[in-house]
């Protein structure tokens, strides 16, 4: 990734994509996140500090890794 590309937000054509592949519920009150996470740059994206809910999606990821490979 160049330096010009990690300053750049998602597009609003990407914003549009993961409405429709409903990464987000359909609650109107969660759709904030899909803003949120859109209004950054994909430096402020890589250097957001880890937290306990990313461990929790890191740690499911790597359960069902470990059921597939079985």
């Amino acid at each position: 990734m160049s330096y010009e590309d990690s300053r750049t937000k998602v597009s609003d054509e990407r914003k549009i994509e993961l409405l429709k592949l409903h990464t987000v519920a359909a609650d109107e009150k969660a759709f904030w996140l899909i803003d949120y996470w859109c209004n950054k740059t994909f430096v402020g994206l890589l250097l957001m500090p880890f937290s306990r809910h990313q461990m929790l999606h890191l740690d499911g990821c790597l359960r069902i890794i470990s059921k597939i490979k079985k």
